[in-house]
């Protein structure tokens, strides 16, 4: 089976030794596992699928890791579901535990390889600990992985803007502006309109009982999946 000898499965690829702040400060130990070895990510006959069913912005879980932001670009992509098949190399599982992807790190195409080796938890170590699909699939977990190989390790995707990760996801360009300026309706029902894929956030500063009156979360990032 491979083994990414770039991106190897030890400790130091979790948690930044160089980090004050320690996101991943309550994880507690970890796993490494195959994906073949986690059942959550096996359908009902054993097998393994890159895709199962339909691609949908619903189809994503949030792990014990700070990365909304991602998994929301990830969901915003998702809308057009060959967006992220497009990603892939190959879209059937590999028996030899190797993954490819397209990415576009600050604008550069690349292709990110990463060994299908998971972070995982749980009384019988094979939880996963991180992001993954709700369902029988593995492309949650995979692109995810190749993020945290591409900043370092996965304490480092903590926090991060949607713009500049939907641009590095798609090689899109991004457009951002913070606060509801005057014409900000007018510009996200044209971008809307135009198929353009967004998100948004909450600062950590917003009004917490006005949030929960709100129906949202402060400090968390949202994809926006239409305007109406």
């Amino acid at each position: 089976m491979f083994e990414d000898e770039d991106f190897i499965a030890v400790d130091e690829n979790l948690i930044d030794p160089d980090d004050d702040v320690d996101d991943l400060m309550e994880l507690g130990p970890v796993n490494w596992r195959r994906v073949g070895e986690i059942p959550a990510l096996l359908d009902a006959d054993g097998q393994l699928h890159i895709f199962s069913g339909a691609i949908e912005p619903n189809d994503i879980k949030q792990g014990e890791i700070g990365d909304c932001y991602f998994l929301s670009s990830l969901a915003a992509l998702a809308e057009r579901p060959d967006r992220i098949r497009d990603m892939f190399l190959e879209r059937e599982a590999s028996k030899h535990g190797i993954y490819g992807a397209t990415m576009y790190k600050n604008g550069v195409k690349m292709t990110v390889v990463v060994d299908d080796l998971i972070p995982c938890k749980g009384v019988d170590g094979d939880r996963v600990a991180f992001a993954r699909s709700n369902g029988a699939e593995l492309w949650v977990v995979l692109l995810e992985k190749m993020w945290a190989k591409l900043h370092g390790c996965y304490d480092r995707i903590a926090g991060g803007l949607e713009y500049e990760t939907i641009r590095d996801l798609s090689g899109a360009p991004g457009y951002f502006f913070s606060g509801i300026e005057d014409d900000a309706f007018e510009k996200i029902f044209e971008f809307d309109e135009l198929h353009y894929m967004m998100g948004c956030s909450m600062s950590d500063s917003y009004d917490q009982e006005l949030a929960e009156q709100q129906g949202i979360v402060a400090g968390h990032a949202y994809t926006l999946l239409s305007a109406a």
